[in-house]
């Protein structure tokens, strides 16, 4: 749990998770918010192993930085390395190929988003991954 969250900060991130599991059928999330600092930080995660590359902050110039500033106001997804290759090469290290992340907004301004990876067995990201992207980013 991160500094200064109580029980109930800490319940409903991971419900958003959750809901990224459920209804997305991915294998891994994480949720980043905004730092005190140009970054955002990691609040929670589900299913990524000790050995994954995970990032504890993501900061200007980080490939997945740029990816999330770039669709702010909506859900995206990357299904081929190749697309976008920084974001690519980051992913490759990690050991995967799709991500999916969805922007988190309040009162208009870029609070925190998902970083959604991998569907169960092994199906890419769709358009209609979008619409429960955006159901579970205004929940």
């Amino acid at each position: 749990m991160l500094p200064g969250w109580d029980p109930e900060c800490d319940r409903r991130a991971k419900e958003i998770l959750y809901r990224c599991i459920e209804d997305l059928g991915v294998t891994r999330a994480a949720l980043y918010l905004a730092g005190s600092e140009d970054g955002f930080e990691l609040a929670c995660s589900y299913g990524f192993g000790k050995r994954e590359a995970l990032a504890a902050v993501v900061r200007a110039g980080d490939p997945l930085y740029d990816w999330v500033r770039r669709h702010r106001t909506a859900p995206a997804y990357l299904n081929d390395v190749h697309d976008d290759p920084p974001l690519g090469r980051m992913l490759e290290a990690a050991g995967t190929a799709r991500m999916l992340t969805i922007p988190l907004t309040g009162a208009e301004r870029l609070v925190g988003f998902v970083d959604a990876r991998d569907k169960a067995r092994r199906l890419p990201y769709s358009d209609e991954d979008l619409g429960a992207a955006r159901a579970i980013a205004t929940a």
